[in-house]
């Protein structure tokens, strides 16, 4: 039943999960149990949103903010190998939409959670390829956190360039 679920209610229910709540024992086993359902089935429910004609394909920007933050749970072993199985399913989805795109719908936020998901800095040339257009629109906070995501991972190119962007949009030189 749960598969059936639309991407968007997940996402709700994730978020909600997510939150903080009681600090009582029976109520913080019952959310970590509910999260683990939940990551169990995202594979699932993005596999129901892509083929059935009825479903509303999530487009990437909700995708990789799902993955963000399935991501940044903790928890016991079973919640930590069921995250990891979300992500990586997520991340599927994601890279799958990137291979022949020439424009995606992420914001230079969008493109930081991407980049610090597992594995993504192997396809940091061709995001910072996907993101270049966004660089002048963006704030400062938004360059700022591309610019510490892209360095915790050691993305050096999208170092480079979100660094020099700063400096020139700053009155710098590099």
């Amino acid at each position: 039943a749960l598969m059936r679920l639309p991407w968007r209610a997940a996402q709700h229910a994730f978020d909600v999960l997510s939150r903080k709540g009681s600090s009582g024992v029976s109520s913080l086993l019952t959310t970590i149990d509910a999260k683990k359902k939940l990551m169990s089935v995202l594979g699932g429910i993005l596999a129901t949103a892509q083929t059935e004609a009825d479903s509303v394909t999530p487009p990437l920007a909700a995708i990789v903010g799902l993955a963000h933050q399935v991501h940044r749970s903790t928890g016991d072993p079973e919640l930590v190998r069921a995250r990891d199985e979300a992500v990586e399913l997520l991340l599927r989805s994601a890279i799958a939409e990137l291979a022949g795109a020439q424009d995606v719908d992420l914001d230079l936020a969008g493109f930081a959670d991407l980049l610090s998901l597992p594995g993504m800095v192997k396809q940091s040339e061709r995001l910072l390829q996907l993101m270049q257009r966004h660089f002048p629109n963006s704030t400062i906070h938004d360059l700022l956190r591309l610019l510490e995501s892209a360095a915790s991972v050691s993305a050096m190119g999208i170092v480079e360039f979100t660094a020099g962007f700063l400096f020139a949009a700053l009155g710098h030189a590099p």
